[in-house]
């Protein structure tokens, strides 16, 4: 099993293995820089089986987060067997905050806040078996913008246009979201992306 690897100097990357962002099988990460800003590409390949899809079981693993520097960081983890229910997006000129509801398979009902409380907010509601599949956006020194797509439907995009670089976690096939991290404040400074195996109860 392949993956293609890209080493890159960015604002922010994902999960580096000796300066090299992973990407791993059949998922898509990517950060696309604005033209003034510093790209080296060298694509490589290399199989990551052994390197870390070993290591991406019921336990999260995480890639990122996207973005800029200030803020506090936060980790979200989502219990094994929950699933997101809702988000609650806030935006504007940029990504203010985002709530994540979710619900454990014992009927418990919880809820996650990072960001601020500025901007205009957006609710989304999923259908019962409506999972998120991708997450995507715009960033610089803070999250521009943020696109959900889920197996069923694609919602936004949240925020403004600005953003000289673009982030895109893909859930692999066989994988689920196990949680977010963030940097932020009174906005979403940067975002990142946690999976693990699906059928995961324990």
């Amino acid at each position: 099993m392949k993956a293609n690897f890209r080493t890159r100097t960015a604002l922010a990357t994902g999960i580096i293995v000796g300066g090299i962002t992973m990407l791993l099988p059949g998922a898509t990460f990517s950060h696309s820089l604005a033209a003034s800003a510093t790209l080296q590409d060298k694509p490589q390949l290399i199989d990551i089986h052994s390197l870390r899809l070993a290591q991406v079981s019921c336990a999260a693993t995480f890639f990122g987060p996207s973005g800029g520097s200030d803020g506090v960081s936060s980790t979200f983890l989502i219990p094994n067997a929950a699933r997101i229910v809702s988000l609650q997006i806030r935006s504007g000129q940029n990504v203010d905050g985002i709530t994540i509801n979710y619900l454990t398979n014992t009927g418990i009902r919880s809820s996650f806040l990072a960001g601020g409380t500025g901007g205009f907010e957006t609710t989304i509601n999923f259908a019962p078996g409506e999972t998120i599949t991708r997450i995507a956006g715009r960033y610089g020194a803070v999250v521009d913008s943020i696109t959900i797509q889920t197996n069923f439907n694609t919602y936004g995009p949240f925020g403004g246009t600005g953003g000289p670089a673009t982030f895109d976690y893909t859930v692999p096939s066989l994988y689920q979201i196990a949680g977010f991290r963030f940097r932020s404040a009174s906005l979403i400074d940067a975002i990142g992306l946690g999976i693990r195996r699906t059928n995961c109860t324990a």
